[in-house]
């Protein structure tokens, strides 16, 4: 052996104890080495070389295990770290003290990055629970756990993956867990798309209105959907049971429909029919039923299945279920067209399955590469090729591409090609197996589900209806263009807010209602009332569909909302039209009978005055009788021109001079610490109207602006022409289009409280103090207007005045010039007067008045009277005075029939509330010479009867 030993330090030291150890035995027994022979001492070293020579033996052996284990040792961190799932080995405090290369490449980050830091650090947020449960369950029953949650990578995108932990002891003794990280974000999204597409499917036959049904098979007795009974014609609350459902069959039907019955029963066969059947109110139907049934322990307990009315869609549905048939044979009849590639010879192997698909004769189907390879699409064959030859030179044992494929005809397939590489021992690549998968029409499936649904959110973008999803939190996930317009937010500003946010708390409840309904499963259609960003309010109908998944799970509502704010806004206008419509006309039927009243009451007090002499002391108290008399009059005009009944006689005028000959009287009523402000020119339009309704407007309008004011103030009158528009309209459905004249009167008062302004133009409301005002000022406005073809609104705000708006038409003719009545002859009293008159007082009253005037006066108490008193008097009637509002025939009826019976004579109608329309209709016709309104006084009704009975 040379002087310096060329092993291992180790070995050297384990040499130097080993003959220490025997130096120390022979000194222990030197007697017994000297007492051997040489024979025992050749024999003696001779064992100890065999003995050296088996422990060198054992030394190699031990060498090669230990360079197999170190080997098997690398190939497993090999295995380890470039296995496809993530493996990591956790502490009890949660701390990572393992991580593969596959759970860095997972998470994105060094493996120094993870070492010694928390687990749930890279757990998704809201999925932390789940980890900590899974982590305290499994080191407190030391059994394999499972769960599945989202992790976060270093980048902050979070990815699914299922964990599945056991625990383990590390060399110390203590005890870790173990984690398989497997990332299943593929098959979650799958999943998602799967229940989607279920949901589709329900809603769809929700849409369809398809019912179902089911029924115990030992009693008959049974349910089924309100579809089911409507279809059949039935009450869907009255129970049903299986000999009533079949009872609705015709005698063919109902013997296919038994036979199934009992096929499914006896059997435990389903059943799929379309079967005719006769309806409650005799209707005959086609209906589709499907019947499955339900067994327990190989015994049929119940049948259950749906019922659809397919009238008037079965021979669409009968064609599409043919061609649905042919499609499934065609597809269970197409296999994969498998190829045997030999890539040493480059010969090819088909099997039929290439004649089939791609229709070339077998004559035409060439034993090389080239059958394949030629047959590429031009613009694919370079790729294909070089992936091909990739994979087979980089030692890779599988192949894919997606190419297009040529058939017979020269149409080319969609193929999906999946190939295995063979290899002999040495790695050659000797043999390539291929399997071609036409994917034609799938990939047009592809695309054209990828077109439908793009349709479909263009559809939902720019249809004009609002549509949105919220989900189980009540944050929208979805909202179309429309949707946000009407919640007046921003593309994309409904993403994660909740409806709640634009309603107010008073309505909260009422939402919460409707959520608790669909949560329950059922359909919701309510109002509600919005805030938009700017603070304007808008009226929503929303119809709510819940959807839920296959778990019953509720996942969300699908909304549509209608804004319904202008249709609110038109029917409480149609309302308040309505309402002031029913109030004028019984303020028109108040005044009618009061008018007839004053009517007595003044024709009386005259007769009274006519008898009595001048220094008579009862005059003073016949003239405070006549004033009242007077003032109540007023007071019933007023109600007249509210509703529209008193009559006037519209002539074009310049609003310029009615303005300044009204302003001229309110200057003489007005306050002095009133100022008023003019401004309006001489080029605003001419108006249709009687001077008098100006003077009303003006007045009353100016009267409530002096008693808000306290007399101290400034009211503004303005006149301007005005083209109103169709964007007018919008929020004022009750005018119209066109030329107007716009009058508007301000004031700087304290402004009018919103809960009075809905009550405006009502008769007999006032805020005045009882005795100052009669509550009828507005009201004549509202009504002077209105029978002017006008409109008028009132706007205010509270501290700052009011302004009243009255749009009145153009009128296109010049003003007429004014005249003077000719002076009243001074014997008036001539001729024979018809006073027909219903009320008895009335009639009295005007024969005196008449008599005592020198006429001789006949009377007649309704239409029929006083066509009797005229055949008894076909000559020497110089005058018919007729009231308008008689029981029997109507005024245009009397007047119809006396013109049959003498065509010339005058006649001078009279009324307490009439039809201004109907009265200047026959004015216009001439069939009427005249009009007096009642009451009337004495000198006004001779004064007319005179000019009447004198014209030619």
């Amino acid at each position: 052996m040379s002087g310096k030993d060329s092993r291992p330090d180790h070995a050297t030291k384990l040499r130097r104890q080993a003959e220490e150890i025997v130096q120390d035995n022979a000194a222990k027994s030197p007697k017994h080495f000297e007492a051997l022979s040489p024979e025992e001492t050749l024999y003696m070293l001779h064992e100890l070389q065999v003995h050296q020579i088996e422990l060198e033996m054992q030394n190699e052996e031990l060498r090669k295990a230990q360079v197999k284990l170190d080997a098997g040792r690398a190939r497993y961190f090999d295995l380890y770290d470039l296995a496809p799932v993530g493996y990591v080995t956790i502490g009890e405090q949660g701390l990572l003290l393992e991580a593969n290369l596959t759970t860095t490449t997972l998470l994105g980050v060094t493996r120094n990055e993870l070492i010694r830091q928390p687990f749930s650090r890279f757990v998704f947020r809201e999925d932390q629970d789940i980890y900590y449960f899974l982590h305290k369950q499994l080191f407190e029953t030391g059994e394999p756990h499972g769960c599945e949650l989202r992790m976060v990578k270093k980048d902050g995108s979070a990815f699914w993956v299922r964990l599945q932990a056991s625990s383990v002891q590390d060399t110390a003794g203590l005890a870790v867990s173990r984690i398989v990280i497997n990332d299943i974000t593929e098959r979650k999204q799958a999943e998602e798309r799967l229940a989607h597409e279920d949901d589709l499917l329900r809603l769809t036959g929700e849409m369809a209105h398809v019912g179902g049904w089911e029924f115990d098979v030992a009693t008959g007795e049974g349910t089924w959907t309100d579809e089911v009974a409507r279809i059949h014609g039935l009450d869907p609350a009255a129970p049903t049971n299986a000999g009533l459902g079949v009872s609705f069959y015709v005698d063919e039907s109902r013997a296919r429909i038994e036979t199934a019955i009992k096929q499914a029963v006896e059997h435990g066969t389903p059943y799929d029919l379309e079967l005719e059947i006769r309806a409650v109110n005799g209707e005959h139907k086609w209906v589709r039923t499907r019947g499955v049934p339900v067994q327990k322990q190989g015994k049929t307990v119940q049948l259950r299945g749906t019922f659809q009315d397919v009238t008037e869609r079965r021979q669409a549905e009968e064609e599409l279920r043919e061609s649905h048939e042919r499609f499934q044979l065609a597809n269970r009849a197409t296999f994969d067209t498998i190829r045997d590639w030999n890539l040493l010879t480059d010969a090819l192997w088909w099997n039929e399955n290439f004649q089939k698909v791609f229709n070339y004769p077998a004559e035409e189907i060439e034993p090389s590469i080239e059958s394949w390879t030629k047959r590429i699409h031009p613009k694919d064959v370079d790729r294909v090729s070089t992936s091909v030859h990739t994979a087979i030179d980089s030692g890779q044992q599988s192949w894919s591409d997606h190419y297009r494929f040529r058939r017979k005809d020269g149409s080319f397939a969609e193929i999906e090609d999946r190939g295995y590489i063979s290899r002999d021992v040495n790695g050659k690549p000797v043999r390539m197996i291929g399997a071609m998968q036409d994917v034609t029409q799938r990939k047009r499936g592809e695309d054209a589900l990828r077109e439908s649904e793009e349709r479909y959110r263009t559809l939902i973008q720019n249809v004009g209806v609002g549509i949105g999803f919220v989900d189980p939190e009540e944050q929208f996930a979805l909202a179309n263009a429309a949707a946000e317009d009407i919640f007046g937010v921003p593309p994309g500003g409904l993403l994660g807010r909740s409806l709640r946010e634009f309603t107010s708390p008073e309505q909260l409840a009422m939402i919460r209602e409707q959520t608790d309904r669909r949560r329950a499963g059922e359909k919701s259609v309510y109002e509600i009332e919005i805030s938009r960003p700017g603070g304007e309010k808008r009226n929503l109908l929303l119809t709510a569909v819940p959807q839920f998944d296959s778990q019953e799970r509720f996942l969300g509502t699908h909304g549509a909302f209608h804004d319904i704010t202008k249709q609110k806004r038109e029917e409480a206008q149609l309302r308040q039209s309505q309402k002031m419509e029913a109030i004028g006309e019984l303020a028109g039927g108040v005044a009618h009978d009061f008018n007839n009243l004053l009517t007595g009451i003044l024709g009386n007090v005259t007769l009274m005055r006519s008898r009595l002499p001048p220094a008579d002391p009862l005059l003073e108290n016949l003239n405070a009788a006549e004033t009242a008399a007077h003032q109540a009059a007023d007071l019933t005009k007023g109600l007249l021109t509210f509703s529209r009944g008193a009559m006037v006689l519209p002539v074009p005028i310049s609003i310029t001079d009615a303005l300044d000959v009204t302003l001229a009287l309110l200057k003489q009523s007005l306050p002095a610490t009133m100022e008023i402000v003019r401004d309006y020119g001489r080029t605003t339009w001419n108006i249709l109207m009687d001077q008098s309704q100006m003077t009303q407007i003006l007045l009353n309008l100016a009267v409530n602006a002096r008693d808000a004011m306290d007399g101290k103030g400034t009211l503004i009158i303005r006149a301007r022409n005005e083209v109103v528009e169709e964007g007018y309209l919008q929020t004022h459905p009750f005018a119209r289009a066109g030329e107007f004249v716009h009058l508007s009167v301000t004031d700087t008062g304290p402004g009018i409280p919103p809960a009075i302004l809905e009550h405006l133009f009502e008769p007999f409301h006032t805020t005045k103090p009882v005795g100052s005002g009669t509550g009828l000022g507005l009201s004549i406005v509202y009504g002077a207007v209105k029978q002017a073809g006008g409109w008028i609104t009132g706007v205010s705000t509270e501290g700052v005045g009011a302004t009243f708006d009255i749009y009145l038409p153009r009128c296109l003719k010049e003003p007429m010039q004014s005249f003077t009545p000719s002076p009243l002859p001074v014997n008036v009293g001539s001729g024979t007067i018809l006073v027909v008159e219903d009320e008895p007082i009335v009639r009295a009253v005007a024969q005196t008045l008449l008599s005592r005037s020198g006429y001789t006066v006949l009377t007649a108490p309704d239409g029929a009277s006083a066509l009797n008193v005229l055949r008894e008097h076909p000559v020497g009637i110089g005058l018919i005075l007729l009231d308008m509002t008689m029981p029997g025939m109507t005024s245009g009826e009397i007047v119809h029939a006396i013109r049959a019976l003498d065509p010339t004579v005058p006649i001078l109608l009279n009324s307490g509330y009439t039809s201004n329309g109907a009265v200047k209709q026959m004015l216009k016709e001439d069939s009427v010479q005249g009009f007096l309104g009642k009451p009337y006084e004495l000198q006004e009704l001779l004064s007319t009867i005179h000019e009447l009975m004198e014209r030619p």
